[in-house]
């Protein structure tokens, strides 16, 4: 619900006071990057937060500006288009937003050119130790160690556990609906599939995790 009452409040004092949509194209796409802009800013007072926001809001400008978001278009009516569309658009987005995620999260707007030059040119894309140290994934840490020659495998092709990881977390974006989609039925299966997460959870944890939003 945090990003909820986040999202309302831009939108209800920010947004809206500025005119929203009811005004032209121009002032529009200002009124909706200096909403983002905002956001930005509240999440820290950083130029890599401003500039997180910014492409955000660059991106919205931006769809907005393509004939197929139209009701009346083609692609939002017919079903087929419609799938096709979405083969093309959810992945494009998905990266984007992932590629936005690295200004957020970098201590400083030059580290985040670093990243990304080490992604871009394809270096240091075995993240496997500091992953593990950083997530305590203590599972991967086990497989690693138990599975014979699956450390060499991975190790021996630049990048393959990322790859692996990036791919597990897109189908799980794309193959499995979020809390608020999923309409809940009670049944037998579902809560021994329930009490199984909930004691692997707590099996796992090693410490306390502080609330992310404590820090902003």
């Amino acid at each position: 619900r945090w990003h909820i009452s986040l999202s309302s409040w831009l939108r209800d004092y920010i947004y809206i006071p500025l005119g929203g949509s009811r005004v032209g194209r121009i002032r529009h796409a200002l009124n909706i990057m200096i909403t983002f802009l905002v956001s930005g800013l509240w999440h820290g007072a950083s130029w890599n937060y401003v500039l997180w926001g910014g492409i955000h809001g660059a991106l919205q400008i931006i769809e907005g500006f393509f004939p197929w978001n139209k009701k009346s278009s083609r692609f939002q009516t017919d079903r087929r288009l419609h799938a096709l569309l979405c083969i093309v658009t959810v992945p494009v987005t998905f990266l984007l937003v992932c590629f936005a995620w690295i200004f957020f999260r970098a201590d400083s707007i030059s580290q985040a050119w670093t990243v990304l030059k080490r992604i871009l040119g394809f270096q240091n894309l075995n993240i496997r130790a500091s992953m593990l140290v950083q997530f305590k994934l203590t599972e991967f840490a086990f497989i690693y160690e138990k599975i014979p020659g699956l450390r060499e495998i991975v190790s021996s092709i630049r990048g393959f556990d990322a790859l692996i990881l990036m791919t597990a977390a897109l189908v799980i974006c794309l193959a499995f609906r979020n809390n608020q989609e999923l309409d809940f039925r009670p049944t037998v299966r579902r809560a021994f599939v329930s009490i199984f997460y909930l004691v692997w959870g707590i099996m796992s944890l090693s410490g306390v995790s502080e609330f992310l939003y404590f820090n902003f």
